[in-house]
């Protein structure tokens, strides 16, 4: 199976019901993938003033010079919704935004979670082991 690295960005700060309540999940308007760690990690931090998330797509483990952010809660679930939001304009009218919205959890978690956002028929799910942007020294003695 090809390595597929992945970057959620384009946070949403300004979603009312992410101000009510903190629990809920994050929502990112971007994902782009790449094929190499290295231009992920260049890419994610040109945009690092939109809160990226890094992932290795579709991965239970880290490989190699790879670590990992949150080792409690290491694994991201992003569902892709086109119709679940809209935006609404002052004449009246509205747009679909097409959203991903993005989970964590253990790997205890990630299967139940899994099916559990599945059953929300998003439009697409992705998954992976979220990584560090910027990794600690250790990895280069």
């Amino acid at each position: 199976m090809k390595t597929e690295y992945a970057i959620m960005h384009k946070k949403d700060l300004s979603a009312p019901h992410l101000k009510e309540n903190k629990e809920k999940r994050e929502i990112y308007d971007k994902r782009t993938s790449f094929e190499t760690l290295d231009n992920a990690i260049e890419f994610a931090i040109s945009v690092l003033h939109e809160q990226p998330i890094l992932m290795r797509s579709a991965a239970l483990a880290p490989q190699g010079n790879e670590q990992v952010k949150y080792p409690d809660t290491p694994y991201v679930i992003a569902a892709y919704f086109t119709t679940k939001y809209s935006h609404y304009s002052y004449d009246g009218s509205s747009d679909y935004v097409p959203t991903h919205e993005i989970e964590r959890c253990s790997r205890d978690q990630l299967e139940d979670k899994l099916m559990k956002i599945a059953g929300e028929a998003p439009d697409k799910l992705y998954w992976g082991i979220e990584l560090k942007l910027i990794p600690t020294l250790e990895m280069f003695k």
